[in-house]
């Protein structure tokens, strides 16, 4: 035996208990001589490579299967005899080897081959098909997966930065209220719910978040105001019409603020569904209206005295003195 070959191993029992336990692997099984011929095969490599049983015969040559297979198209497209000498040739240098080959009907084979003491080379073939399907659909659903991550990274992405935006646009809102002296409102005309912004609370002086009642709403009003309001109020829940009022309230803490209260309606199919606005407090403004107009109007009664002055005065320069006699 020469320095690194492997020890031949001989089996010294039955040789029908070989045979017996070849045919029952699960895999397909051959054994062909140095001469490429066969030597022996189980039912499982006819089945399995789907090869007539004639062809199972110990000394059916290899080429007889290359050549079986290459007419049905097995090795795809070319010149039969080429397809069968390539193989030939190959097996000719009884090197181990192993690959895998899907068959036209969509089966996977692990094709394995070694080359055996004495000459020749038995080869083993396992369905891998299922292992096979299975790893792709595997690697479809980690791909299908890792899509799924990178569009939920992404919408994260575009929700921070929506939330961002909204953030700004409650902020700038926020600010807008604060310097405008201004708050919204909405009226739910099916259940009557009545929603505050924050700055309508505080333009009532009530805690934020306190729970609202229309009816009690009004009565922040002065009772010479209330009957507009409600009025205005019935016309929009009815009729869908929309009001820009001025009215004075008396807030939670008892001070009298001048407001203005303006409405839009939301409708659907002509059936009013909310009434929404805006509520200011234009008391500062309206004092200074007031500090103008009284002005206004003490100036237009002095420059009536004034007029009435001068024309006087204009008169008395028209008359003549009258000089004094002399003696």
């Amino acid at each position: 035996m020469s320095k690194g070959s492997r020890p031949e191993r001989r089996f010294e029992g039955d040789p029908s208990l070989l045979y017996a336990a070849v045919e029952h692997l699960n895999q397909a099984f051959s054994l062909f001589d140095q001469n490429l011929n066969l030597v022996f095969c189980n039912k499982h490599y006819l089945t399995l490579l789907d090869f007539p049983e004639e062809m199972g015969t110990p000394g059916t040559p290899l080429s007889d299967f290359f050549r079986y297979n290459a007419e049905r198209g097995e090795y795809g497209p070319g010149n039969v005899e080429d397809l069968v000498s390539e193989r030939v040739e190959l097996a000719m240098k009884f090197e181990p080897h192993k690959f895998e080959r899907e068959r036209l009907d969509g089966i996977i084979l692990l094709i394995e081959g070694n080359p055996v003491n004495g000459g020749g080379f038995v080869t083993t073939y396992t369905d891998i098909t299922s292992l096979r399907r299975s790893q792709i659909e595997l690697e479809a659903a980690q791909e299908d997966s890792q899509t799924q991550i990178a569009l939920l990274t992404e919408q994260r992405k575009e929700l921070a930065k929506s939330e961002h935006q909204l953030q700004q646009e409650r902020r700038l809102l926020a600010d807008v209220g604060r310097l405008t002296k201004t708050g919204g409102w909405e009226l739910n005309a099916k259940t009557m719910e009545l929603t505050w912004s924050d700055k309508t609370y505080r333009i009532h002086e009530v805690p934020i978040g306190a729970p609202l009642i229309t009816e009690e709403a009004i009565n922040f009003y002065i009772p010479e105001d209330r009957p507009r309001i409600a009025n205005a109020v019935q016309k929009g829940l009815e009729l869908g019409q929309s009001w820009d009022l001025e009215a004075t309230i008396v807030t939670g803490k008892g001070n009298r603020k001048i407001v203005r209260a303006i409405s839009e309606t939301l409708t659907e199919n002509g059936e009013v569904l909310a009434i929404r606005g805006t509520f200011q407090d234009i008391t500062e403004r309206w004092n200074i209206t007031s500090s103008l107009n009284i002005a206004l109007q003490r100036a237009e009664e002095a420059n009536r005295s004034k007029t009435a002055f001068l024309a006087a005065m204009s008169h008395e320069f028209r008359t003549p003195l009258n000089a004094p006699e002399r003696p």
